[in-house]
């Protein structure tokens, strides 16, 4: 039990029939989800389709009910100790700020492309910081660790922008370990990963004319899809990768 929430599995997810007459314009669909516990005993949830979708529900999964007898989150999280063979990999938190801050001051020309400069707040909010509709538990801000070394972060959200989609937000190493083939190593074991944990394809973005940005990624497999606007105003380049 987490916090007076109980855990189920959905059964069965039910989408609305509108029959011939079809669905009024601005009307919310609501699906109806069929859970079951532990006891084996079932009870019937009401959600917008929408909700269902942001929050990648689907039949089999295991989710946190609350008192109020509404879905409050999946209860599975991937596990990032796996996303890597070589190096440890754990949960950046408020207490990392400072090796953060330190590892991202030192790439100038990611922020020359992608201003404003790094400062402590701005860490802070990328910490909590999430597309709309996504929740927490969706969210997986981590460093990639040898030893007590920081040698990369990431921020990678999970079913985003779709279902069996992650989007990487942001990956960034440590200066002086670029062009060793770390990132390299690092971004095949997580793909591995994800792949055994469901996910299909991996998307992220590069800014426009991002020398360095464009070779890593092109370099580990990811696609240019098309060019689109930032929410800064940038122009940038969406890119993917499938994963087998």
């Amino acid at each position: 039990m987490k916090d007076g929430q109980k855990q189920y599995r959905i059964l069965r997810i039910d989408e609305p029939d509108f029959g011939c007459e079809g669905r009024d314009d601005g009307e919310a669909a609501y699906d109806e989800i069929t859970l079951v516990n532990e006891q084996g005993e079932t009870c019937l949830v009401r959600m917008e389709e929408q909700q269902v979708w942001n929050m990648g529900l689907d039949e089999g999964m295991l989710v946190w009910v609350g008192k109020d007898g509404q879905i409050r989150g999946r209860c599975k999280r991937m596990d990032i100790s796996r996303w890597s063979e070589k190096y440890q990999v754990r949960a950046l938190t408020e207490q990392d700020v400072g090796a953060i801050y330190e590892l991202s001051r030192k790439n100038n020309l990611y922020y020359e492309y992608c201003p404003p400069y790094v400062t402590r707040d701005s860490i802070l909010s990328d910490l909590v910081a999430l597309p709309p509709g996504k929740l927490p538990d969706d969210k997986y801000y981590v460093g990639f660790f040898r030893g007590e070394t920081l040698l990369a972060q990431m921020d990678l959200i999970a079913d985003y922008p779709e279902r069996a989609m992650a989007y990487i937000g942001l990956f960034m190493m440590e200066a002086s370990v670029q062009q060793a083939g770390i990132g390299t190593r690092i971004v095949e074991d997580l793909c591995r990963h994800l792949a055994e944990e469901g996910i299909r394809t991996v998307r992220l973005c590069w800014v426009k004319g991002n020398p360095q940005a464009e070779h890593f990624w092109r370099k580990n497999q990811f696609a240019p899809i098309r060019e689109t606007q930032s929410m800064s105003g940038q122009t940038v380049v969406l890119a993917e990768r499938r994963l087998k």
